[in-house]
């Protein structure tokens, strides 16, 4: 049997735009949706993991009467290794790094995260997730170089 090219139709090029348009404006609607997620599942782990550091820290000063000593961004404290190993050394969910802070920024302890990546408005949506929606007041706020959540005040 003879087949005839004729006969047979292919997608025409206007065709083929008008599915990439589609695409296209399928994408930028989907995209800042995803992006949402992705950003509060960064700060739903946040506040996970920050809360059980924080919780690690309580129990050291009522075992110790004391928090440990300030510490350098990525370090973690050796008195409270046993609690909580090495947190100190992995990498936030929001991106920078852990830092213990003992009497520092005004606070008598927290957990900061030392220089995220995150834009501030970003953060402030983490803020919102967390705490109260503002930077700057709160257990979760913004300090030198990063944001703290804090512990004791």
């Amino acid at each position: 049997m003879k087949h005839d090219l004729s006969s047979s139709r292919g997608f025409t090029l206007i065709e083929i735009l008008m599915v990439i348009a589609i695409i296209g404006i399928l994408a930028t609607v989907a995209l800042p949706h995803y992006m949402g997620y992705q950003l509060r599942a960064k700060a739903a782990r946040l506040t996970t993991e920050v809360k059980a550091a924080a919780q690690a820290f309580r129990t050291y000063r009522m075992e110790n009467n004391t928090y440990p000593a300030e510490s350098m961004p990525g370090v973690t404290p050796p008195e409270i290794s046993s609690l909580i190993g090495n947190f100190f050394s992995t990498t936030p969910p929001i991106g920078g790094q852990w830092d213990w802070d003992y009497q520092q920024f005004g606070i008598t302890a927290g957990i900061s995260v030392y220089n995220s990546p995150l834009s501030t408005e970003e953060l402030q949506k983490v803020d919102r997730l967390i705490d109260d929606n503002n930077l700057f007041t709160g257990t979760f706020r913004q300090r030198t170089s990063g944001y703290i959540y804090v512990i004791e005040e």
